[in-house]
């Protein structure tokens, strides 16, 4: 038994397809399917039953997928260790980041990574706070930016910043001030939301008590912050926007913003990884660098802030 074979059970495990499975694990699919095989000879067992489609794994291969994932990720910290102290800031790094941040984030973030990172590979990849920590699981992304701290014990977290939540609101839209926007002003008819599954929509939606029930005509369900945005520019509705999108709007987008009344709405944003990653310099300067990133009132929640939880 080998932790390339344990490697190869727990891709087949999760992707239930072999060439998926062995597109993952960068071979072919022979040499996945041989060396899968060779395992169950060994144990003389069948981890898999190929007659079903996807496949699935037997009962006893479900054990066994579960003890790999520990053996596997102990394993993982071994060559972490060393990265950590001889080659620290070097290396791959795979960060998963949330939709609703990445359009505004990495923009300020760049620089400060192409110039404290120069021997380091980052790969980032857009992801729903679900999908962050599946990938988080699987070891699929080292780090995940997103919007609430971390929901299990099996993750850890550094708070990064508070983002407060703003109204973007067309011209034609009535509210009860012209500076200022109430949740009594929202009406959910003329309201575009991201599709559920954002977090983003969710801690607005309990923020406001609004539950969302639309008799608009036209549903919109997987938009985009910024094609909402267009929306109400033509001069239908209202959407929201994070505080981040501010920087990057015209003049004449900016006469579109409304902040809330006091409570102002706002999400801690969080850098979340797997109690077990090692590589602790990484942690720090990754930290360091996205809170180096935005602007420093946004390092602490105002008095005149609440969080949307």
């Amino acid at each position: 038994m080998t932790l390339q074979q344990l490697e190869y059970v727990v891709a087949l495990a999760e992707e239930q397809h072999f060439s998926k499975a062995a597109a993952r694990c960068k071979v072919t699919q022979p040499t996945l399917s041989t060396m899968v095989q060779r395992l169950e000879e060994e144990l003389q067992v069948e981890l898999f039953d190929r007659t079903k489609h996807p496949i699935k794994t037997t009962a006893l291969g479900e054990q066994l997928v579960k003890q790999a994932r520990r053996i596997l990720s102990e394993a993982s910290k071994i060559s972490g260790i060393v990265d950590d102290s001889v080659n620290s800031l070097s290396g791959v790094v795979n960060v998963g980041i949330l939709p609703t941040i990445a359009p505004y984030l990495m923009p300020l973030v760049l620089p400060r990574w192409l110039e404290q990172f120069k021997s380091m590979k980052i790969n980032v990849k857009e992801l729903k706070t679900k999908e962050c920590y599946a990938a988080l699981s699987r070891w699929d992304i080292d780090l995940a930016i997103i919007a609430s701290e971390p929901e299990s014990d099996d993750f850890d977290g550094s708070l990064l910043y508070y983002e407060e939540f703003l109204g973007y609101v067309s011209a034609n839209y009535k509210t009860d001030m012209p500076d200022k926007l109430f949740s009594s002003d929202i009406i959910a008819d003329k309201l575009w939301l991201l599709a559920e599954g954002h977090c983003f929509r969710d801690q607005l939606l309990r923020f406001c008590q609004l539950s969302q029930r639309s008799k608009f005509p036209i549903s919109y369900k997987e938009g985009s912050i910024a094609g909402f945005m267009h929306l109400v520019e033509s001069g239908h509705g209202l959407t929201f926007i994070p505080a981040l999108a501010e920087l990057y709007l015209s003049s004449e987008q900016k006469a579109l913003v409304k902040r809330f009344a006091i409570p102002r709405p706002a999400r801690a944003i969080w850098l979340v990884y797997r109690k077990d990653y090692m590589r602790e310099r990484i942690l720090q300067a990754m930290t360091q660098t996205l809170r180096a990133a935005v602007p420093e009132e946004m390092l602490t929640l105002a008095r005149e802030q609440s969080l949307a939880k």
